[in-house]
């Protein structure tokens, strides 16, 4: 969709680089343009040491599978050109990596994973300043920050999960303060969430402000992809916070159960409504007892930052 851009961006680059002359550039998929742009300018400059960064999938990337068959193959050998091209290839998860090295045989000394991470110094000057009004400090509060889209995402189990904590616990039920935050694609999903009387669903908020609820949450709501290598960027974003994750599994094969497994932070619920239910039963009871959860320093920014900085500088 910014392949206009790619083009005219990819002009602005040779002449800056005629001009300036540097060593390495970098490109990150988001949205894949950024390679194709990067891609015109390494054809000009090909001892420019080039290095790619893969978030997501580009070509087998699940919302791309609809894709008409024009665009596909448009798509399939630019990524081939781009990876035939770039010197370095770093990945945020390991299957990402593997699927790529498999498909395009990809030397494995080649390619890096560096996870996503978090600014500790933007949660601590948020968390002085922000006081989200959604907020109920008188309850247990539950909040999803992120787009759901209904062919990634299945939020149904979820509503049958506090319906049916309604029904069994409504002591527990009554005091929990659940807020959405962003796009829905499912109008009846939508609906449904909405009529749930201790659910609010809001629509897409700056991130400054999401972050000051994922900061401000007792449980931070994280749903996995099904049928694809990508994991919610979110997660990241959820480890600078003090409260705890539910995590529910896009499918029994969801790259996130890597990232997300033996954190005491996280808690790992397969995507169906009784276990769900039971998973927010267990955190609830934490968080009433008095526990709480901390930041993994390992993902904050600085830590991450550094790893980034030697591939860069060929280390």
């Amino acid at each position: 969709m910014y392949l206009y851009w790619a083009f005219k961006a990819s002009e602005y680059g040779i002449k800056l680089m005629e001009k300036e002359a540097f060593d390495v550039m970098f490109s990150m998929h988001e949205p894949p343009s950024s390679h194709i742009c990067a891609y015109k300018i390494k054809k000009k400059f090909p001892n420019l040491k080039w290095i790619t960064y893969w978030s997501d999938p580009w070509l087998k990337d699940s919302t791309r599978e609809d894709s008409n068959f024009i665009r596909r193959n448009f798509e399939k050998r630019y990524e081939k050109n781009v990876i035939n091209l770039a010197d370095k290839y770093i990945f945020v998860t390991k299957a990402n990596r593997d699927d790529y090295i498999e498909t395009y045989n990809i030397k494995k000394e080649d390619t890096y994973t560096i996870t996503r991470g978090y600014d500790e110094k933007t949660y601590f000057d948020i968390k002085e300043k922000e006081n989200p009004k959604l907020i109920d400090k008188k309850k247990i509060n539950i909040v999803y920050t992120g787009e759901i889209f209904s062919k990634l995402r299945d939020v149904r189990p979820f509503i049958e999960a506090v319906n049916k904590l309604n029904l069994d616990d409504n002591n527990l039920y009554e005091n929990l303060n659940i807020l959405f935050f962003g796009n829905i694609d499912d109008e009846d999903v939508k609906y449904d969430l909405s009529k749930i009387s201790n659910v609010k669903v809001s629509n897409r908020i700056p991130y400054r402000e999401a972050l000051g609820y994922m900061i401000n949450a007792d449980i931070l709501l994280l749903f996995g992809n099904k049928n694809s290598k990508q994991i919610p960027a979110k997660i990241y974003d959820y480890f600078g916070c003090n409260g705890y994750v539910l995590v529910v599994l896009g499918d029994e094969k969801d790259p996130i159960i890597d990232v997300v497994k033996n954190l005491d932070k996280c808690n790992i619920a397969l995507n169906n409504s009784k276990d769900i239910s039971k998973k927010i039963v267990e955190l609830s009871e934490k968080i009433l007892s008095g526990n709480n959860s901390n930041p993994i320093k390992e993902y904050e920014w600085e830590n991450i930052s550094k790893k980034l900085n030697s591939i860069l500088k060929g280390e």
